[in-house]
């Protein structure tokens, strides 16, 4: 009886690897993934600079993925206005999809960089995969009523509920 198990056990093995060498590869769920991770771009938040992405840089190059840390050069990098830098995003999207030869890109927003990247969504755009948004106060935030912030405007302002920031579309 010990023999029988074995041998269907052994036959069994075989059987698998042969699917698995193949039928499997010529499967479209079975393909490794055909090209490079899609590159990464990192968006700050609040009175934030690229800084704040230091570990996540170390963890991408670590896993061979492209990434760009974002400071915005043609707005106010810590206290610009979301509408601002959604417009300066466009064109980081198209020089990171210029300079990597992919058609889309990642995108990550911390707090405010994720009002950032909703309003740039919102203008209608296919270059982007996938927005993961960590802390972004999509219903605003009510300490930014309490707290105002005037020595960061218009930032602050974004960060207020039923700011135009907030109203974007998500899509």
């Amino acid at each position: 009886m010990k023999v029988k198990y074995v041998t269907i056990f052994s036959t069994s093995i075989i059987s698998l690897a042969m699917i698995t060498i193949f039928c499997l590869p010529s499967l479209p769920f079975a393909k490794s993934q055909p090209e490079p991770p899609l590159p990464v771009i990192l968006i700050h938040g609040y009175r934030e600079d690229e800084s704040v992405w230091d570990t996540w840089k170390q963890l991408l190059e670590d896993d061979d993925v492209s990434y760009l840390s974002v400071t915005f050069h043609q707005s106010d990098d810590d206290c610009g206005s979301a509408a601002d830098h959604a417009k300066e995003l466009n064109n980081i999207v198209l020089d990171v999809l210029s300079e990597t030869g992919r058609d889309r890109v990642n995108i990550v927003g911390h707090s405010k960089g994720g009002l950032d990247a909703r309003l740039y969504l919102q203008g209608g755009t296919d270059d982007v995969a996938n927005l993961i948004m960590i802390g972004t106060p999509n219903a605003g935030s009510p300490l930014a009523e309490i707290y105002d912030d005037t020595g960061c405007m218009p930032a602050a302002s974004d960060l207020k509920p039923a700011s135009p920031a907030t109203k974007a579309v998500q899509t």
